[in-house]
C-alpha cells in the first residue's frame, strides 16, 4: 500500500542521513507568502487585481517571494477560451502591470498562467518569475494530463525540462502540478544542484486525491533527497471543486506545512536553508466532512461566480431534497433559499411533515402549490388519444413533468438558480424523469451515491462545519433518515419495487463506473447474476438522460460528464 511503501523509503533516507550528514549548501533563507486563492475563470483584471494587492502587502510584510496556483491569472481550467486571441491580450496587459509593480521592490513573484509564444503561436502552461521589473524566467509544464477532467493537450503544448530559477540566492526547482507526477523534471532539476522544489496545481478535489498528491510529493523529495513546497488552488469551477490543502514536506518526506481545505487564505511559509516551515493543520477530517464541504463550496462558488442571489428548490421531504436544502442554505445562506412543496394525489402526510420539519429547521422560505388540478387537466387533454391505454410510468412522470414546469416558472419569474436534486445512484440508473425532477440549473448531489447520502446526512447533523451560513444543529429529521426512500408518484411506491437496495446497487455500480469492470467480473466478485444484468442494462440505456442533466459537482474518481464519456448509441453489452 502507499502507506507501507513510504515507510520503507523513509526509513531508507534516513539510514543514509545518519552516514551522510546533509547540510544546508548556504544560509540563505526565505520568507515566502503562498496565495491559496479562489481565482475566477476569465476574471484576469480581477485576479490581477487580486494579485497585486497581496503583492503590496508582501513587500510591507518583507516577503522574499509570493507564490501562486496554477493558471492562476487566467483560472483554471480556462478550456477553450485560451484559443482566443483577445484573451491572450489580455493576460500580456496583466503581466505588463504585474511587472512593472515590482520594479524597485525586493519580493519575487512566481506566477501560475497561460503563455503564448509570440514566435511559435504554441500556448503553453506555464509559470513567470517576474521580480523588479522584469520577467526573468518562463517556465513551461512539460506533462500535460489529458485524462478524467482534464483536457489540456488539446489547448497546451508540451513544455521541456526547465533550469531552475534563483530568488536571493536560493536554487527553486518549479514545478507545475503533473509534472509533480513524473520523476523526470524532478531528476533533472536536481542534477542543477537545487535547494528546493516548489510546485503550482490546480488540482481538483476528488475522495482519496490529498493521499495520491502527498504520495506523489514524498515520492520526489525521497528521490532527490530534495524539500518541496506545493499551492494548490481552490474553490468551485462548474464541475469541478478544488480543496486547497497546500503543503510541504521534508526531505524525509514529513509534513512541515500543511493548509486547511477549502479556505481562500494567505500562509506565510520560511525557507530555513533545508526545508520549508509554517503552519501545520492538525485537523483529522473525515472524508464525509470533506466530501460536505467540498459540495458546499462548489455551490456557493456556481451561484457566486455566475452572477445569481438564491436558489430555489423543489423539497418533497424525500432525504435527497431535504440534504440539497440543507447544503443550499450552508452554501448561501437562508435568506437566499426558496422551498416550493407541490404535493400531488400521491404524498403521504409523512413526507408532508418531514418537509415541513426540514422548513422550519432551515428558516427558510416556502411556497405551497399543489399539483392535482394540473395533473388531471393533462389526463383529461389526454384521455381521447389514450383511450383503452392502461395507466402506467407515463402518467406518473406527468406529475414528475408538472413539478418541473412550476419550479421553471419560479427560476425563471424571480432569477433563482434552480436546484435539482437528484443523486448518482438515480442518475446511473435513469431513475429520474427528463423535463421533470431532472430540470435545473445545477445538481450538488450529481456524483454522490445514495448510501454516502445518508453518510453526509449523519455528518452535518453531528457536525457544525466550517465556513457555512447554516446554523448549528440537527437539520435533516430523523423520520427522513429512516424511512423507505420513495417518489411517491403511486400509492405505496418504493424505490426498491424498481431497484436493487441501495447498498447492492451502489456497490455495484461503483464497480462498472468507477472502475469500468465488466458484467461477469463483478458476478464473480459474487453479487447475483440477475441483480448485475439489470443494473447494466439500466446504466446502458440511461446514458441519453445524462447527457441532458444539469452540471453536477465531482467528488468521485470517475462522474458523469468529461470524466465518462460514453456514446448514447452503441451496441457494445460486454
Amino acid at each position: 500500500c502507499l502507506k507501507c511503501d513510504l515507510k520503507i523509503i523513509r526509513l531508507f533516507v534516513m539510514v543514509k542521513n545518519n552516514f551522510i550528514k546533509t547540510e544546508a549548501t548556504h544560509n540563505m533563507t526565505l520568507n515566502i507568502r503562498i496565495l491559496q486563492f479562489n481565482p475566477i475563470v476569465g476574471d484576469i483584471s480581477g485576479n490581477t487585481e487580486k494579485l497585486l494587492t497581496a503583492y503590496h502587502d508582501a513587500v510591507t510584510a518583507g516577503c522574499d517571494l509570493i507564490v501562486t496556483s496554477e493558471c492562476f491569472l487566467s483560472g483554471y481550467p480556462p478550456e477553450d477560451l485560451i484559443l482566443r486571441d483577445d484573451f491572450h491580450h489580455e493576460l500580456k496587459l496583466a503581466y505588463d502591470k504585474i511587472t512593472a509593480h515590482t520594479q524597485g521592490k525586493h519580493t519575487h513573484i512566481i506566477l501560475g498562467t497561460p503563455v503564448l509564444c509570440d514566435k511559435t503561436q504554441h500556448i503553453y502552461n506555464a509559470a513567470l518569475h517576474i521580480f523588479n521589473g522584469q520577467i526573468g524566467s518562463v517556465i513551461h509544464k512539460k506533462h500535460l494530463p489529458n485524462y478524467g477532467v482534464f483536457d489540456e493537450c488539446r489547448i497546451f503544448t508540451a513544455g521541456h525540462l526547465n533550469a531552475p530559477i534563483t530568488v536571493h540566492g536560493v536554487s527553486l526547482g518549479i514545478l507545475i502540478c503533473e509534472d509533480m507526477w513524473h520523476d523526470d523534471v524532478a531528476k533533472h532539476l536536481k542534477n542543477q544542484n537545487i535547494d528546493a522544489f516548489v510546485s503550482i496545481n490546480a488540482s481538483p478535489f476528488e475522495i482519496g486525491k490529498f493521499e495520491k498528491r502527498l504520495f506523489q510529493a514524498q515520492s520526489r523529495t525521497l528521490d532527490t533527497n530534495v524539500p518541496i513546497l506545493t499551492v494548490f488552488q481552490m474553490g468551485g469551477q462548474d464541475e469541478i471543486v478544488f480543496d486547497g490543502r497546500s503543503f510541504a514536506l521534508s526531505v524525509t518526506g514529513d509534513i512541515t506545512f500543511l493548509a486547511k481545505p477549502y479556505q481562500h487564505n494567505i500562509y506565510d511559509i520560511h525557507y530555513n536553508g533545508a526545508e520549508f516551515q509554517g503552519f501545520v493543520d492538525k485537523n483529522d477530517y473525515s472524508m464525509q466532512a470533506l466530501i460536505y464541504n467540498g459540495l458546499v463550496q462548489a455551490l456557493r462558488d456556481y451561484i457566486r461566480k455566475n452572477g445569481f442571489k438564491k436558489i430555489v428548490l423543489g423539497l418533497s421531504g424525500g432525504v435527497d431534497s431535504v440534504l440539497s436544502a440543507v447544503i443550499a442554505v450552508d452554501a448561501v445562506g437562508a435568506n437566499n433559499v426558496i422551498c416550493l412543496l407541490l404535493p400531488s394525489h400521491y404524498t403521504s402526510d409523512e413526507s408532508y411533515q418531514d418537509a415541513y420539519d426540514t422548513i422550519s429547521g432551515l428558516g427558510i422560505t416556502h411556497h405551497v402549490i399543489s399539483i392535482e388540478d394540473s395533473v388531471a387537466f393533462v389526463e383529461k387533454s389526454l384521455s381521447h388519444i389514450f383511450t383503452g391505454q392502461k395507466k402506467d410510468i407515463t402518467e406518473e412522470n406527468l406529475q414528475s413533468r408538472m413539478r418541473g414546469l412550476y419550479l421553471m416558472a419560479y427560476s425563471n419569474k424571480f432569477g433563482a438558480m434552480l436546484l435539482t436534486t437528484g443523486n448518482k445512484s438515480e442518475m446511473s440508473t435513469g431513475y429520474a424523469t427528463l423535463y421533470g425532477d431532472m430540470c435545473g440549473g445545477f445538481n450538488v448531489l450529481k456524483d454522490v451515491y445514495k448510501t454516502e447520502i445518508y453518510k453526509l446526512c449523519a455528518y452535518r447533523n453531528s457536525h457544525y462545519p466550517d465556513n457555512v451560513l447554516g446554523t448549528k444543529g440537527i437539520k435533516i429529521p430523523e423520520n427522513v433518515l429512516i424511512k423507505a426512500p420513495t417518489a411517491e408518484l403511486r400509492f405505496n411506491q418504493k424505490d426498491s419495487d424498481s431497484l436493487p437496495d441501495y447498498d447492492i446497487l451502489d456497490a455495484i455500480l461503483e464497480q462498472m463506473i468507477e472502475h469500468e469492470r465488466s458484467t461477469q467480473d463483478i458476478i464473480q466478485m459474487g453479487f447475483d447474476d440477475a441483480t448485475v444484468k439489470k443494473v447494466r442494462h439500466l446504466l446502458n440505456i440511461s446514458e441519453h438522460k445524462r447527457y441532458q442533466s444539469a452540471l453536477g459537482v465531482k467528488i468521485t474518481e470517475k462522474s458523469f460528464g468529461k470524466d465518462r464519456r460514453y456514446p448514447i448509441t452503441h451496441s457494445f453489452r460486454g
